[in-house]
This record gives structure tokens, sequence and C-alpha cells, in this order.
């Protein structure tokens, strides 16, 4: 979902609101709706143009590893700033469990994780101590951050932007929440670990530190809230969002056992169980089987005749829009990009329409907006293809 960088960079305001005012569906509903505009306020170009980059050499699919470390306990590693007095406690998990560092989390662990995963499309992770573990990127991760590997590229598709799994020839769609944490968290499930142990997910500011091993303050809309131990803090829309998510997904798996050991941080409720991080188990060979499932698993690359399909969609809707017509039949990009798109942006421009003061009866107005909205969306993504 929406990256951290994909709102305002500007010096950061802050709301003064509690967290209980956002606790009822209509507020999570609007929070949601504005990170999805948000979103989506470039039309997908970057991830269009991302995917290109990042599939023109060959990855792994996820999906071909569903299910392969069953069973198999994972640590979620998040970059909270309680990362920085607890990162320490991980080593003890070393071969015991599959590390999954989120984001930032690869430059704040002092143990050498199992993979990476990594979402943002505006700034590349830089090169970490850990050049050779496997990263898991969707197609809208900065093409720069997969050269910062030489291990193995695991791909899983874009949840908001419907069009890239049909361009990757993705059948399984994956739902990666709203932040890094939960695409690592949602990997973890794929890939069929239990327990799944939440460190370093503290989704609040300690002060004004945002990071682990980062002083840096604030890049975000900040809100006031109350962290788990009923102290003010500062968090943001995505990460309560997040919160929301990672709880919804606990309850549809119920088989896993989730434990959130980050210390402090933003509350989690059932079935998520907070408690300290347990003691590691006695067996080892995790690092063995990650290994044996990641040799097995077949590679793949962009389609090069998938991408002249989507060429030839868009142009063949833009032939539509040129005769005045908005009915495009059978067309993977009205289907995939247009109508989504519209479903998004529609109601703001209709809005504007029923304020517009020309003689123009008002649904011929809205038809206008719409073919002039497709026209432009078709033009952007037609001159992103390669």
């Amino acid at each position: 979902m929406a990256s951290e960088n994909t709102l305002l960079r500007e010096k950061t305001p802050c709301v003064d609101l509690k967290l209980r005012d956002w606790d009822s569906i209509h507020e999570m509903g609007a929070m949601a709706a504005d990170l999805i505009a948000s979103d989506a306020q470039d039309f997908g170009t970057t991830v269009l143009r991302h995917v290109q980059a990042n599939l023109r050499q060959s990855v792994k699919r996820l999906s071909h590893l569903t299910s392969s470390m069953k069973d198999v306990p994972a640590l979620v590693i998040g970059a909270g700033p309680s990362l920085e007095k607890n990162g320490h406690l991980l080593s003890s998990w070393q071969d015991k469990a599959l590390l999954i560092a989120a984001g930032h989390a690869i430059h704040s662990i002092p143990t050498r994780p199992s993979m990476g995963v990594f979402l943002d499309p505006f700034e590349p992770i830089q090169k970490s101590a850990y050049a050779d573990i496997p990263y898991c990127l969707q197609g809208r991760t900065h093409p720069k951050t997969r050269k910062c590997t030489n291990g193995d590229i695991l791909y899983f598709p874009d949840s908001h932007f419907a069009f890239e799994p049909w361009l990757t020839e993705e059948e399984k769609l994956f739902n990666a929440g709203w932040t890094v944490g939960n695409a690592a968290l949602a990997v973890a499930v794929e890939l069929g670990c239990n327990p799944i142990i939440l460190v370093g997910m503290d989704y609040c500011y300690r002060g004004e530190q945002k990071y682990a091993w980062k002083k840096e303050g604030a890049d975000m809309l900040r809100i006031s809230a109350v962290d788990a131990e009923g102290q003010n803090v500062w968090t943001q829309k995505d990460w309560l969002l997040s919160i929301h998510w990672m709880q919804d997904l606990a309850r549809s798996h119920p088989e896993i056992c989730f434990i959130n050991a980050t210390e402090k941080g933003m509350r989690m409720d059932n079935p998520i169980v907070t408690k300290p991080l347990p003691p590691a188990p006695e067996t080892r060979g995790v690092k063995a089987k990650w290994e044996k499932v990641l040799e097995k698993a077949p590679k793949m690359k962009l389609c090069a005749n998938r991408m002249k399909q989507w060429s030839e969609h868009l142009a063949a809707c833009r032939w539509n829009l040129q005769r005045e017509s908005l009915t495009f039949r059978e067309n993977h990009a009205s289907k995939l990009l247009l109508d989504p798109l519209w479903n998004i942006w529609g109601p703001m421009f209709e809005k504007e329409t029923t304020i517009d003061l020309h003689p123009i009866p008002l649904k011929e107005k809205q038809q206008v907006q719409k073919r002039l909205f497709f026209n432009r969306v078709i033009e952007e993504h037609l001159a992103c293809l390669i």
C-alpha cells in the first residue's frame, strides 16, 4: 500500500486527536480513502515504470513458496524505536526462526536476517551489511533497492493496482496491507510460519524519534494517540490502519499464534497476544531449510507479450474515447485501470460538475469529465511503456 513518502514531505503538522476518536468504522474508512487517493495520485504510473525495471531480470514468485516454511517460527522485525533497546535479543533466534526485516529495519538489527521486505517506490533502501540475503519486493518498489542485494529476489504483486498482477501473470492476489510491516507479516503468513512474533513494531514515535538508530524527526502528518502503557505519543494514519489490518489478519488465521513482543508501542488487541519475547527454541536448521526452499523455486520474468497486450488494450480504449464512447468490451485496461481509478477520483469530479454553472445537462458534464480523465490516464500509461 501507500509508502510513508506518498503524503506531503513538508514540515510535518500535528493533529491533536486521541486514538479513541478514530475507533469508528466511519473514521477508519475516511483514513483509508485518504491514503488510497494519495497512493493513486499518479494513476499508478510509478508502479508501471518500476515493475518493468524490477522484472526485467528474473525473479522468483513468492506464491510458489506458499507454506514452504510451515510451522517454522518467524520474527517480523520493524524499525520502531524499541528495536534500539531490544535488538540484541534477536541473536538467540539465529537459525531457530525465519528473521524477516521490514524496510528500514535492515539497517537497525545487529543480527543477520533471513530476508528483507521492501515496498517504498520513492526512496531506495541503502546498502546494508546483509547484501547477500533475499529481498522480497512488490513491483512498486524502487528499482535501485533491488540492486542492493546479491541474493534472490522474491516477487509479490501490488495489492492496490489490479493491473500489475495481470501484467506479471500472477494468478494469486496478495494483500500487503498499509505498510511494509504489514507486508512482512503477510509474507510470514504466506510461508506458513507459526508462531509469528512481532519485534520493533512500535507504530508510534518516541518523542521525535521515528526509527531505531535514526534520530530525525517526523516526515508525515502526525496524530496524537495513547500507547499500550497509556502514554501520549505521536502516530500516523497509516500506522493506525496497519494495526487494525494486522488484527484482522490474525483473526482470519486462528491456526497461527501471533505474538507482539514489541516493548511499549501501540496497543494490539486479541487475537494478537502481547508479551515479552519468549525464549528461542533449542532446534536449529532454519537457515538450511530456507536455502533449500529458495534453491528449488522457479524463476520468471516480465512477459513481453503481456506488455504488448497491455499497450494494445490502452490504445483500444483511447480509440473508443476518440469516438466519444465509454463502452469498453472485455478490455483489461478498462477493467483493471480506468474503472478502479474512476471509483477513486470520479466522486470528486462529479462534485465539481454539480456546482458548474455552464448550461449543459449534468449527465453530459459528467460524461465529458470521465472521457477527459480516462484520456489523461491512458496517455500517461502509454508514455511509461518501454
